[in-house]
């Protein structure tokens, strides 16, 4: 009997040792690693400078609203790829090393509710399953893949460190990854293996910070996340604390081990701002993963002299219950969003696939005749809507021609002058970019609409404009998916047409579609000022698949800021008949002193940023109402206020939109 007795103990010992288990982070081991590359380190410290600067201006930006009642705006959707590598025996879903569709969809759930639902600090961001493969197929965005084949996985998953067991990082990833400039790639995994590990711990997960060098491109392809199986759950914060080092966090203890030797102290913090997680208003803590028990709020923090007040419970510290993201975290990773990430809004990853692709090339590029370890290829491009950052061959993993044509492009409208620019990187190189107007397959030397040799070496932004007398001529197709292609390569190289083999460079496609005939016929659109109010009245003469009108305001004509939206009144969004529209602004409701204090700030942002799409990003940040008990009276708005101009913006039921003539508001 007491030797089953001392069994049971045993054994009730041995299930709590394991129950007790804690998952902890490796993004510090892995940062260690890749810090041994001085090249990395030099690309941490100038994404970080640029991260900083993007959030001096977000930061700025809001002191200057810090009269307004601020409600949050558009919500970034970011694309998200989900790679689960299961080993021998798991092909069925259900175990740890393969989970279920709906465990999956469980952890987004949390994933969402602590980023976009969180009630401490809401960041707009929301994570989806992509929708359409990088060819344009169908997916749930969850791709099952055996990992028995590479050498180590099935005993010890992925090797976290040099000379620790498993298959190494990058050959999982290599099992299936996605273009990481228009998904999130996570790969599940049963194990992750690391040497050494203290007691009662094991890596739950680790993430790879979103490295940008000095120019405006992405110079670090191989990132993700790892995360094992028994953490894809809703009751677990690793997902999130891992996307939170995919957007640029770091843990809040950073800098409490700078020797790397195991000691846990208090990290330096005499500028918050750059020392320690470069976040200010996150106190510096230790590392609390083995603290017992639990400090309370009102315990004291030995960093600080003060009370944890929640320190402790940071999503990107250690410990439980770990629930919050500071305001100071928020708003660096929507910087890292606006400074390094935003090809995940230009993605249609998330969408559909279209019901008809964009027409095949017979101009297949060939791979470079001189290799792949060169810098040339195209780094950022824009175009209207489309924000792509890319990396050039070499950082792009070896790869001559990328084909985006199903998930990034963007919209022309035929009576409007657009521009597209190009970022080269390192050596001096030649660009060229073609339309193909026709939709013949076949890039033509008439439809090229850039060609581009800067003067000297170094990062160069190439710059063309496409006329609206080419976007408007007869022969161009309308309202229909086209291919666009940019050519890069050495300049010194023999000059190339769309379907060379290039030397040194890289070839991308991108979809876009000419919009033609209008979905709405504007006629008149007239707006006045009288008596405290802004009356605005329009009438459409057709409409066609007409989905709702976004009321626009501008101090000079041209940087519009959203105001309000109306749904079209035309059944099911179409009509042949005239339809008269009026919307007033008044005191009444506060949305008129409102008005005045945008516009005030307009002012003020007009000389101090020059930047289109960094003063566009200030208004995307929040839609600015003032509450009905704010005292601004409509006597505030007068006749040398600078509301001067309204645009109506009709958007159809796939997102397209088109735009009326700018109106001045008379004022009597």
């Amino acid at each position: 009997m007491k030797k089953i007795f001392l069994q049971l103990i045993t054994f009730l010992l041995l299930a709590n040792v394991l129950y007790a288990q804690k998952p902890v982070c490796g993004f510090d081991i892995q940062q260690n690693k890749l810090r041994q590359d001085a090249n990395y380190r030099v690309l941490e410290a100038e994404t970080n400078v640029k991260i900083q600067a993007e959030v001096k201006e977000i930061i700025q930006n809001r002191k200057m609203m810090q009269n307004l009642n601020i409600i949050s705006g558009g919500v970034y959707e970011i694309p998200v790829v989900v790679h689960v590598i299961y080993k021998s025996g798991d092909a069925t879903p259900g175990s740890e090393s393969n989970p279920t569709d709906a465990k999956i969809q469980e952890a987004l759930d949390r994933l969402n509710a602590d980023f976009y639902g969180n009630t401490n600090t809401n960041t707009p961001f929301k994570f989806t399953l992509a929708k359409r493969t990088p060819t344009c197929g169908a997916t749930t965005g969850i791709n099952r893949i055996n990992g028995s084949s590479l050498s180590g996985y099935d005993a010890d998953g992925v090797a976290l460190g040099s000379g620790d067991p498993g298959a190494s990082d990058a050959d999982v990833k290599n099992l299936s990854k996605w273009p990481p400039k228009m998904y999130y790639n996570i790969w599940v995994v049963h194990k992750i293996s690391k040497t050494g590990m203290a007691a009662g711990t094991y890596i739950g997960g680790y993430a790879t910070l979103p490295i940008n060098g000095a120019g405006n491109y992405f110079t670090f392809s191989n990132e993700g996340m790892m995360i094992v199986g028994k953490q894809v759950k809703y009751n677990a914060s690793t997902l999130t604390h891992e996307i939170g080092h995919a957007m640029g966090l770091y843990h809040t203890f950073e800098g409490n081990d700078p020797l790397n030797d195991g000691s846990n102290n208090c990290p330096v913090n005499t500028n918050p701002n750059t020392d320690g997680d470069f976040v200010a208003d996150t106190d510096p803590v230790k590392n609390l993963l083995q603290v017992t028990p639990w400090p309370s709020d009102a315990t004291t923090n030995s960093c600080t002299g003060n009370p944890y007040n929640g320190a402790q419970s940071n999503i990107m510290g250690y410990g439980q219950n770990l629930t919050k993201f500071t305001t100071g975290q928020s708003t660096r990773m929507q910087a890292v969003m606006q400074a390094v990430r935003m090809g995940f809004a230009s993605s249609q990853a998330t969408l559909d696939p279209p019901t008809t692709n964009v027409k095949a090339t017979t101009q297949i590029p060939n791979n470079s005749t001189q290799g792949t370890n060169f810098y040339e290829g195209p780094c950022n491009v824009t175009l209207n809507d489309l924000k792509y950052t890319s990396y050039g061959i070499y950082y792009d993993g070896a790869i001559s021609y990328i084909d985006n044509s199903c998930n990034i492009g963007t919209h022309l409208l035929n009576n409007t002058n657009s521009t597209l620019t190009v970022t080269t990187q390192t050596n001096r190189q030649r660009v060229k970019a073609w339309i193909d107007f026709n939709n013949d397959g076949i890039f033509d030397s008439g439809e090229e609409i850039m060609n581009s040799v800067p003067i000297v070496s170094g990062d160069h932004t190439h710059s063309s404009n496409i006329l609206s007398s080419q976007l408007s001529n007869n022969l161009v197709i309308k309202n229909k998916l086209l291919r666009m292609r940019i050519m890069a390569d050495r300049a010194s190289a023999p000059d190339f047409n769309a379907g060379s083999t290039l030397v040194y460079g890289q070839t991308e496609d991108f979809w876009i579609q000419i919009d033609g005939a209008l979905n709405v016929k504007f006629g008149t659109v007239n707006a006045l000022f009288k008596a405290g109010t802004l009356q605005i009245n329009w009438n459409t003469e057709t409409e066609s698949n007409n989905d709702h009108f976004i009321i626009e305001g501008s101090k000079d004509g041209s940087n519009f800021i959203q105001l309000t939206t109306v749904k079209s009144k035309a059944e099911e969004g179409n009509s042949s008949a005239t339809i008269n529209y009026q919307i007033q602004f008044n005191s009444n409701n506060g949305t008129l002193a409102s008005i005045s204090y945008i516009f005030l700030l307009l002012i003020i942002l007009g000389a101090a940023v020059k930047n289109k799409r960094k003063l566009a990003f200030v208004f995307s940040l929040a839609f600015v109402f003032l509450v009905a008990c704010n005292k601004q009276d409509a006597q505030s708005i007068q006749s040398d206020d600078e509301i001067q101009f309204i645009r109506i913006t009709q958007v159809d039921k796939n997102g397209t939109k088109s735009m009326s003539k700018a109106v001045k508001i008379i004022k009597e």
